[in-house]
């Protein structure tokens, strides 16, 4: 059969049509060991201006160095309480409401500016400690759970806004977090997880590990060169891309994140990520 999707409407009286070009906009996971160096990768490589949410007073260094150097970063920290155990029940789940409705105003307000070209990226450093701050807000304190799941749909739900906020803006999202090693028989695999909230493996178009790269030579070691490569742990896009390892010959100029999407997109070339 003829396929004439192409020049007419697929079927007459409906709102069908041929599918559209896809938008050039990416939901990402990158997760690392701390200290590892996830909040420099993303404010150094993420397309700006970035509209960078911290969770972490240690990527507050990233984000003024990424500013020193000349790039346009938006900054905003919301922040837990040191120790959620002197809290009652209610007042942790106070407390975790208001770090999640900060967080949501600011990514609206950084969706909304990415329709006018003011927001190119927007980070979340770090998802695990969003997806606590989302847990106390419905749960509260974790030790005196006791609704045996019945907040896991709210939970998961108020997961998934982040992602449709920036699915539906011009800005790419990119949510970091911690790493966790995989467990096989009782002893660890030598894979790495995220730790974090499993909704976010399920909404990202791809999950990378980043990670520092071995030292060659013990020059290297010696003078302290440290250099990036990135696995794909999940490519829901392109499959075939899952299991690469990119590094720093392969992304060059255009930084992991670009070259990731290009990876992951057939089709698409650096510059439409960028």
């Amino acid at each position: 059969m003829k396929d004439d999707s192409k020049s007419k409407i697929l079927l007459q009286g409906s709102d069908f049509t041929a599918p559209p070009e896809p938008r050039k906009q990416a939901n990402v996971i990158v997760f690392g060991d701390a200290g590892c160096g996830k909040s420099t990768f993303a404010l150094k490589y993420a397309p700006a201006p970035v509209a960078f949410l911290s969770y972490d007073r240690r990527g507050d260094h990233a984000a003024f160095q990424a500013h020193e150097s000349g790039r346009k970063i938006f900054f905003t920290r919301i922040e837990a309480p040191s120790n959620v155990y002197r809290m009652s029940d209610q007042e942790a789940k106070k407390v975790g409401m208001a770090c999640v409705d900060k967080t949501i105003r600011n990514l609206e307000i950084a969706a909304r500016e990415s329709e006018r070209g003011n927001v190119r990226t927007i980070v979340l450093d770090t998802g695990t400690e969003y997806g606590d701050l989302v847990t106390m807000a419905y749960r509260g304190r974790a030790d005196k759970v006791k609704d045996y799941g019945e907040s896991k749909f709210l939970i998961n739900r108020e997961l998934w806004r982040i992602f449709e906020i920036a699915r539906k803006s011009e800005a790419h999202l990119i949510v970091l977090g911690r790493a966790k090693p995989v467990w096989e028989d009782n002893k660890p695999s030598g894979a790495f997880d995220l730790r974090g909230p499993d909704v976010f493996n399920d909404a990202a178009d791809w999950v990378g590990h980043i990670r520092l790269k071995k030292a060659g030579s013990v020059k290297r070691q010696r003078t302290g060169e440290k250099k990036f490569e990135m696995e794909m742990v999940r490519a829901k896009i392109d499959i075939t891309v899952q299991g690469d390892v990119y590094d720093e010959d392969d992304w060059g100029e255009f930084g992991p994140f670009v070259w990731a999407c290009t990876m992951n997109y057939p089709g698409t070339i650096p510059s439409d990520w960028e």
